[in-house]
Protein backbone atom coordinates (compact mmCIF):
# COMPACT_ATOMS: atom_id res chain seq x y z
CA UNK A 1 0.00 0.00 0.00
CA UNK A 2 1.46 3.27 -1.20
CA UNK A 3 2.66 5.71 1.88
CA UNK A 4 1.18 8.81 1.92
CA UNK A 5 3.98 11.55 3.02
CA UNK A 6 2.31 13.53 6.30
CA UNK A 7 4.81 16.01 5.89
CA UNK A 8 2.88 17.56 2.95
CA UNK A 9 0.11 18.23 5.45
CA UNK A 10 -1.00 21.91 5.17
CA UNK A 11 -2.47 23.48 8.28
CA UNK A 12 -4.84 26.63 6.87
CA UNK A 13 -6.28 29.44 9.03
CA UNK A 14 -9.94 29.69 9.53
CA UNK A 15 -9.46 33.72 8.88
CA UNK A 16 -9.42 32.58 5.07
CA UNK A 17 -11.20 30.72 2.86
CA UNK A 18 -10.04 27.18 2.27
CA UNK A 19 -8.58 25.90 -1.12
CA UNK A 20 -11.05 23.20 -3.12
CA UNK A 21 -8.09 21.05 -3.35
CA UNK A 22 -7.44 17.51 -5.30
CA UNK A 23 -6.38 16.54 -2.44
CA UNK A 24 -9.96 15.81 -1.10
CA UNK A 25 -10.31 13.44 -3.87
CA UNK A 26 -11.66 10.27 -2.25
CA UNK A 27 -8.72 8.02 -4.02
CA UNK A 28 -6.06 10.40 -2.62
CA UNK A 29 -7.78 10.22 0.75
CA UNK A 30 -8.31 6.96 1.82
CA UNK A 31 -4.85 6.07 1.88
CA UNK A 32 -4.13 8.20 4.78
CA UNK A 33 -7.54 7.02 6.50
CA UNK A 34 -6.82 4.68 9.80
CA UNK A 35 -9.80 3.90 11.13
CA UNK A 36 -12.56 2.58 8.90
CA UNK A 37 -16.82 2.20 10.53
CA UNK A 38 -19.43 0.97 9.04
CA UNK A 39 -20.53 -1.99 7.13
CA UNK A 40 -20.69 -3.08 3.68
CA UNK A 41 -18.38 -2.91 0.38
CA UNK A 42 -18.67 0.57 -0.56
CA UNK A 43 -16.25 3.39 0.93
CA UNK A 44 -16.19 6.97 1.51
CA UNK A 45 -15.32 9.70 3.78
CA UNK A 46 -16.22 11.79 6.51
CA UNK A 47 -14.03 15.07 7.29
CA UNK A 48 -14.69 17.09 10.62
CA UNK A 49 -12.71 20.52 10.79
CA UNK A 50 -13.03 22.73 13.95
CA UNK A 51 -10.99 25.90 14.09
CA UNK A 52 -7.26 25.90 14.49
CA UNK A 53 -4.14 27.58 15.83
CA UNK A 54 -2.15 25.83 12.99
CA UNK A 55 0.10 24.33 16.29
CA UNK A 56 -1.99 20.89 16.50
CA UNK A 57 -4.47 19.14 14.65
CA UNK A 58 -7.70 20.39 13.91
CA UNK A 59 -9.59 18.78 11.21
CA UNK A 60 -9.81 14.98 11.16
CA UNK A 61 -10.67 11.88 8.59
CA UNK A 62 -12.51 8.26 9.41
CA UNK A 63 -13.41 6.49 6.74
CA UNK A 64 -17.24 4.89 6.26
CA UNK A 65 -18.08 1.56 4.75
CA UNK A 66 -21.57 1.41 3.46
CA UNK A 67 -23.72 -0.35 0.75
CA UNK A 68 -24.62 1.96 -2.56
CA UNK A 69 -24.80 4.88 -0.11
CA UNK A 70 -25.43 6.13 3.24
CA UNK A 71 -26.70 9.57 4.63
CA UNK A 72 -24.48 11.80 6.24
CA UNK A 73 -26.35 12.17 9.59
CA UNK A 74 -26.33 8.29 9.59
CA UNK A 75 -22.25 8.32 8.95
CA UNK A 76 -21.82 10.52 11.96
CA UNK A 77 -23.89 7.84 13.93
CA UNK A 78 -21.77 5.03 12.96
CA UNK A 79 -18.91 7.50 13.61
CA UNK A 80 -20.21 8.36 17.40
CA UNK A 81 -21.09 4.40 18.01
CA UNK A 82 -17.50 3.31 16.99
CA UNK A 83 -15.66 5.93 18.35
CA UNK A 84 -15.58 6.68 22.02
CA UNK A 85 -14.06 10.35 21.74
CA UNK A 86 -16.62 11.50 19.11
CA UNK A 87 -20.46 12.85 19.37
CA UNK A 88 -22.84 15.30 17.96
CA UNK A 89 -26.10 16.42 18.34
CA UNK A 90 -29.06 16.01 15.85
CA UNK A 91 -31.51 18.92 16.92
CA UNK A 92 -34.18 18.38 14.51
CA UNK A 93 -32.46 17.15 11.20
CA UNK A 94 -29.86 19.89 11.85
CA UNK A 95 -26.23 19.27 13.10
CA UNK A 96 -26.12 21.59 15.90
CA UNK A 97 -23.26 20.12 18.33
CA UNK A 98 -20.24 18.17 17.57
CA UNK A 99 -17.05 17.39 19.76
CA UNK A 100 -13.85 15.18 19.62
CA UNK A 101 -10.92 15.44 21.81
CA UNK A 102 -10.12 18.52 23.10
CA UNK A 103 -12.54 20.32 20.25
CA UNK A 104 -16.11 20.97 20.35
CA UNK A 105 -18.30 23.23 18.69
CA UNK A 106 -21.81 24.64 19.69
CA UNK A 107 -24.08 26.55 16.98
CA UNK A 108 -23.90 29.99 17.64
CA UNK A 109 -21.57 30.00 20.15
CA UNK A 110 -19.30 33.38 19.03
CA UNK A 111 -21.12 33.73 15.91
CA UNK A 112 -19.81 30.21 14.47
CA UNK A 113 -21.73 27.48 12.64
CA UNK A 114 -21.40 24.19 11.39
CA UNK A 115 -22.19 24.01 7.18
CA UNK A 116 -22.29 20.96 5.89
CA UNK A 117 -20.24 20.27 2.27
CA UNK A 118 -20.02 17.23 -0.34
CA UNK A 119 -16.86 17.08 -2.34
CA UNK A 120 -18.12 16.09 -5.66
CA UNK A 121 -16.37 17.25 -9.56
CA UNK A 122 -13.33 18.44 -7.95
CA UNK A 123 -15.39 21.46 -5.78
CA UNK A 124 -16.53 20.92 -2.57
CA UNK A 125 -19.89 22.19 -2.51
CA UNK A 126 -22.89 22.90 0.02
CA UNK A 127 -25.41 20.35 0.20
CA UNK A 128 -28.73 19.77 2.15
CA UNK A 129 -27.15 18.68 5.53
CA UNK A 130 -27.53 15.23 7.59
CA UNK A 131 -29.82 14.20 5.27
CA UNK A 132 -27.38 14.42 2.48
CA UNK A 133 -25.91 10.92 0.75
CA UNK A 134 -22.46 10.10 0.53
CA UNK A 135 -22.22 7.70 -2.16
CA UNK A 136 -19.29 5.82 -3.66
CA UNK A 137 -15.66 7.02 -3.52
CA UNK A 138 -17.37 10.56 -1.95
CA UNK A 139 -16.34 12.29 0.66
CA UNK A 140 -18.60 14.29 3.20
CA UNK A 141 -16.78 17.28 5.01
CA UNK A 142 -18.68 19.37 8.45
CA UNK A 143 -16.87 22.76 9.23
CA UNK A 144 -17.40 24.69 12.08
CA UNK A 145 -16.76 28.47 10.98
CA UNK A 146 -17.60 31.73 11.81
CA UNK A 147 -20.26 32.15 8.83
CA UNK A 148 -23.91 32.24 9.77
CA UNK A 149 -25.77 30.16 6.66
CA UNK A 150 -29.03 32.40 7.62
CA UNK A 151 -27.02 35.71 5.95
CA UNK A 152 -25.62 33.06 3.29
CA UNK A 153 -22.30 35.00 3.65
CA UNK A 154 -19.69 32.92 1.79
CA UNK A 155 -18.76 29.42 3.56
CA UNK A 156 -15.26 28.21 5.02
CA UNK A 157 -14.77 24.74 3.37
CA UNK A 158 -13.33 21.53 5.50
CA UNK A 159 -9.18 21.49 5.89
CA UNK A 160 -7.45 20.20 2.44
CA UNK A 161 -5.10 17.06 3.99
CA UNK A 162 -6.70 16.45 7.10
CA UNK A 163 -5.01 14.25 10.16
CA UNK A 164 -6.21 10.87 10.66
CA UNK A 165 -8.98 9.90 13.48
CA UNK A 166 -7.46 7.19 15.79
CA UNK A 167 -9.34 3.72 17.11
CA UNK A 168 -9.06 4.48 20.76
CA UNK A 169 -9.72 0.30 21.12
CA UNK A 170 -6.28 -0.32 18.47
CA UNK A 171 -4.24 -1.04 21.69
CA UNK A 172 -5.56 -1.04 25.82
CA UNK A 173 -3.90 -1.80 28.60
CA UNK A 174 -6.30 -5.28 28.96
CA UNK A 175 -4.40 -6.43 25.81
CA UNK A 176 -1.26 -6.47 27.69
CA UNK A 177 -2.87 -8.72 30.46
CA UNK A 178 -5.16 -10.87 28.31
CA UNK A 179 -2.52 -11.57 26.16
CA UNK A 180 0.24 -12.16 28.43
CA UNK A 181 2.85 -9.52 27.04
CA UNK A 182 6.01 -8.14 28.75
CA UNK A 183 5.75 -5.27 31.68
CA UNK A 184 8.58 -3.42 32.23
CA UNK A 185 9.38 -2.66 36.03
CA UNK A 186 7.23 -3.29 38.90
CA UNK A 187 4.34 -1.61 41.43
CA UNK A 188 0.55 -1.46 41.49
CA UNK A 189 -0.18 1.08 38.63
CA UNK A 190 0.22 0.19 35.38
CA UNK A 191 0.92 2.69 31.83
CA UNK A 192 1.29 2.76 28.08
CA UNK A 193 4.39 4.06 26.52
CA UNK A 194 4.16 4.53 22.85
CA UNK A 195 7.04 5.10 20.87
CA UNK A 196 6.88 6.57 17.30
CA UNK A 197 9.85 6.37 15.18
CA UNK A 198 7.67 7.82 12.10
CA UNK A 199 6.62 6.14 9.06
CA UNK A 200 7.80 9.03 7.29
CA UNK A 201 11.64 8.19 7.51
CA UNK A 202 10.71 4.70 7.46
CA UNK A 203 10.92 4.50 11.01
CA UNK A 204 8.24 2.05 13.47
CA UNK A 205 6.30 2.63 15.89
CA UNK A 206 6.43 0.62 19.31
CA UNK A 207 4.16 0.05 22.58
CA UNK A 208 5.56 -0.86 26.11
CA UNK A 209 3.69 -1.68 29.29
CA UNK A 210 5.22 -0.35 32.09
CA UNK A 211 4.49 -0.95 36.24
CA UNK A 212 5.10 1.45 38.63
CA UNK A 213 4.02 2.18 42.23
CA UNK A 214 1.19 5.30 42.55
CA UNK A 215 2.45 7.87 39.71
CA UNK A 216 5.63 8.22 37.80
CA UNK A 217 6.89 10.80 35.05
CA UNK A 218 7.48 10.03 31.12
CA UNK A 219 11.11 9.92 31.92
CA UNK A 220 10.61 7.05 33.90
CA UNK A 221 8.87 5.40 31.97
CA UNK A 222 11.65 5.36 29.50
CA UNK A 223 14.02 5.00 31.94
CA UNK A 224 11.97 1.61 33.19
CA UNK A 225 12.55 0.06 29.91
CA UNK A 226 16.15 1.33 29.04
CA UNK A 227 16.97 -0.45 32.55
CA UNK A 228 15.52 -3.95 31.41
CA UNK A 229 16.26 -4.19 27.70
CA UNK A 230 19.56 -3.31 26.54
CA UNK A 231 18.35 -2.59 22.67
CA UNK A 232 16.16 0.38 23.94
CA UNK A 233 18.37 2.83 24.84
CA UNK A 234 17.91 7.01 25.43
CA UNK A 235 19.24 10.29 26.19
CA UNK A 236 17.47 12.59 28.27
CA UNK A 237 18.23 15.87 30.28
CA UNK A 238 15.87 18.44 30.28
CA UNK A 239 14.20 17.41 27.06
CA UNK A 240 14.03 14.21 25.41
CA UNK A 241 17.06 14.33 22.72
CA UNK A 242 17.78 10.96 21.13
CA UNK A 243 15.64 7.10 21.35
CA UNK A 244 17.35 4.12 19.38
CA UNK A 245 15.48 0.96 19.76
CA UNK A 246 17.21 -2.04 17.90
CA UNK A 247 17.82 -0.72 14.46
CA UNK A 248 15.16 1.77 14.82
CA UNK A 249 17.08 5.51 15.86
CA UNK A 250 15.39 9.16 16.80
CA UNK A 251 18.47 11.39 16.76
CA UNK A 252 17.71 14.91 18.16
CA UNK A 253 17.97 17.59 15.34
CA UNK A 254 18.95 14.65 12.27
CA UNK A 255 17.06 15.87 11.20
CA UNK A 256 13.86 15.61 13.88
CA UNK A 257 13.08 15.98 17.21
CA UNK A 258 11.04 13.95 19.86
CA UNK A 259 7.54 15.22 20.65
CA UNK A 260 5.32 14.13 23.43
CA UNK A 261 2.16 13.55 23.93
CA UNK A 262 -0.65 12.37 26.53
CA UNK A 263 -3.83 9.97 26.66
CA UNK A 264 -6.17 8.23 28.21
CA UNK A 265 -7.38 6.01 25.18
CA UNK A 266 -4.85 5.40 22.00
CA UNK A 267 -7.73 7.86 19.57
CA UNK A 268 -7.33 11.56 21.80
CA UNK A 269 -3.76 12.52 21.84
CA UNK A 270 -2.59 15.50 23.18
CA UNK A 271 0.39 17.53 23.01
CA UNK A 272 2.05 17.84 26.57
CA UNK A 273 4.77 19.35 28.83
CA UNK A 274 7.90 17.14 27.95
CA UNK A 275 9.45 14.14 29.89
CA UNK A 276 8.64 15.63 33.06
CA UNK A 277 4.85 15.14 32.29
CA UNK A 278 3.20 13.15 35.29
CA UNK A 279 1.79 9.36 34.76
CA UNK A 280 -0.79 8.05 36.78
CA UNK A 281 -2.49 4.48 36.23
CA UNK A 282 -4.03 3.86 33.30
CA UNK A 283 -2.11 6.51 31.17
CA UNK A 284 -0.41 6.84 28.10
CA UNK A 285 2.01 8.46 27.38
CA UNK A 286 3.56 9.04 23.54
CA UNK A 287 6.75 9.66 21.96
CA UNK A 288 6.76 10.88 18.30
CA UNK A 289 9.84 11.88 16.47
CA UNK A 290 8.71 14.76 14.16
CA UNK A 291 9.25 17.90 12.10
CA UNK A 292 6.38 20.02 13.59
CA UNK A 293 5.64 20.65 10.56
CA UNK A 294 2.88 19.58 12.01
CA UNK A 295 3.86 17.77 14.77
CA UNK A 296 2.61 14.07 14.16
CA UNK A 297 0.59 12.27 16.97
CA UNK A 298 2.01 8.84 17.46
CA UNK A 299 0.97 6.28 15.29
CA UNK A 300 -0.66 2.69 15.84
CA UNK A 301 2.02 0.72 17.24
CA UNK A 302 3.01 -3.22 17.08
CA UNK A 303 3.53 -4.66 20.73
CA UNK A 304 7.00 -4.70 21.57
CA UNK A 305 8.55 -8.11 20.88
CA UNK A 306 6.05 -8.50 18.35
CA UNK A 307 6.51 -8.63 14.75
CA UNK A 308 7.97 -6.15 12.65
CA UNK A 309 6.15 -4.45 9.94
CA UNK A 310 7.56 -4.41 6.68
CA UNK A 311 6.96 -1.67 4.61
CA UNK A 312 8.22 -2.63 1.44
CA UNK A 313 4.72 -5.07 1.23
CA UNK A 314 3.14 -4.05 4.30
CA UNK A 315 3.35 -7.49 5.30
CA UNK A 316 3.74 -8.53 9.18
CA UNK A 317 6.20 -10.51 9.76
CA UNK A 318 6.25 -12.64 12.87
CA UNK A 319 10.17 -14.08 13.46
CA UNK A 320 12.48 -15.35 15.87
CA UNK A 321 16.06 -17.54 15.61
CA UNK A 322 14.25 -20.88 13.84
CA UNK A 323 10.87 -19.95 11.92
CA UNK A 324 9.18 -16.98 10.17
CA UNK A 325 5.92 -16.45 8.62
CA UNK A 326 4.95 -13.48 6.55
CA UNK A 327 1.22 -12.33 7.35
CA UNK A 328 -0.19 -9.62 4.62
CA UNK A 329 -1.85 -7.10 3.65
CA UNK A 330 -1.80 -5.46 6.98
CA UNK A 331 -4.44 -3.59 7.17
CA UNK A 332 -6.88 -6.09 5.13
CA UNK A 333 -10.01 -6.10 3.83
CA UNK A 334 -11.73 -9.32 1.53
CA UNK A 335 -8.65 -11.78 2.53
CA UNK A 336 -5.36 -11.84 4.62
CA UNK A 337 -2.66 -14.08 3.65
CA UNK A 338 0.11 -16.00 5.58
CA UNK A 339 3.24 -17.67 4.48
CA UNK A 340 6.10 -19.90 6.24
CA UNK A 341 8.55 -22.61 5.53
CA UNK A 342 7.51 -23.72 8.93
CA UNK A 343 4.77 -25.56 9.75
CA UNK A 344 2.64 -23.42 12.24
CA UNK A 345 -0.30 -23.25 14.11
CA UNK A 346 -2.54 -20.03 14.34
CA UNK A 347 -5.83 -18.57 16.04
CA UNK A 348 -6.91 -15.13 15.40
CA UNK A 349 -9.40 -13.49 17.50
CA UNK A 350 -11.09 -10.49 18.40
CA UNK A 351 -10.74 -7.75 20.45
CA UNK A 352 -13.34 -8.82 22.78
CA UNK A 353 -11.61 -12.44 22.99
CA UNK A 354 -14.03 -14.38 20.30
CA UNK A 355 -12.06 -16.67 17.97
CA UNK A 356 -12.83 -16.21 14.96
CA UNK A 357 -10.42 -18.74 12.92
CA UNK A 358 -8.60 -20.90 13.75
CA UNK A 359 -5.83 -23.11 11.12
CA UNK A 360 -2.71 -25.02 10.63
CA UNK A 361 0.20 -23.12 8.28
CA UNK A 362 2.44 -24.63 5.68
CA UNK A 363 3.48 -23.01 2.92
CA UNK A 364 0.61 -20.34 1.52
CA UNK A 365 -2.96 -19.65 2.82
CA UNK A 366 -5.51 -17.44 2.37
CA UNK A 367 -8.28 -16.68 4.83
CA UNK A 368 -11.41 -14.90 3.82
CA UNK A 369 -12.51 -11.99 5.43
CA UNK A 370 -14.85 -10.50 4.17
CA UNK A 371 -17.56 -10.74 6.09
CA UNK A 372 -15.13 -10.17 9.49
CA UNK A 373 -16.10 -6.66 10.77
CA UNK A 374 -13.91 -3.87 10.56
CA UNK A 375 -11.66 -3.52 13.81
CA UNK A 376 -8.86 -4.86 15.33
CA UNK A 377 -7.85 -8.72 15.34
CA UNK A 378 -4.62 -10.37 17.04
CA UNK A 379 -3.15 -13.45 15.61
CA UNK A 380 -1.42 -15.79 18.20
CA UNK A 381 1.10 -17.72 16.34
CA UNK A 382 2.32 -21.23 17.44
CA UNK A 383 5.76 -22.93 16.45
CA UNK A 384 7.73 -25.43 18.10
CA UNK A 385 10.39 -22.86 19.28
CA UNK A 386 7.55 -20.37 21.05
CA UNK A 387 4.78 -19.00 20.41
CA UNK A 388 3.73 -14.79 19.89
CA UNK A 389 1.08 -12.53 19.43
CA UNK A 390 0.78 -10.08 16.29
CA UNK A 391 -2.23 -7.25 15.70
CA UNK A 392 -3.89 -6.64 12.07
CA UNK A 393 -6.27 -4.32 11.36
CA UNK A 394 -9.65 -5.25 8.84
CA UNK A 395 -10.54 -2.24 7.17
Amino acid sequence: MKKVNLKSIILMSLLGIFGQLKAQDFSALQQSIKFWTGTGSDSGAVIVTFPGNGLSDSSFVWGILFDDSISGGDALQKMAQADMNFSFLNQGGFLDSVSYNQYEGVNGVNNFWWNTFSFENGNWEYNSGLSAFIKKNNVYGISYTDSDPNTWEPMRYPTANPAPALNPEAVSIADFDNNNWRWFGEGNSKALLVVDFNPVNGGKSFVFGVRFDDSTTGLGLLEAISAEDSFFKINAGSFLNDIIYHSDSGIGGSPNYWGTWSATNFGNWSMNAGISEKIVDGAFFGCSYTDFSPALRPNYPQVVEAPLVDDDNNAVVYTNAESSVLVYPNPFAEKITFETEEVLSINIFSIEGKTIASENISGTKEILTKDWKSGVYFVNINSPQGSSVIRIIKQ
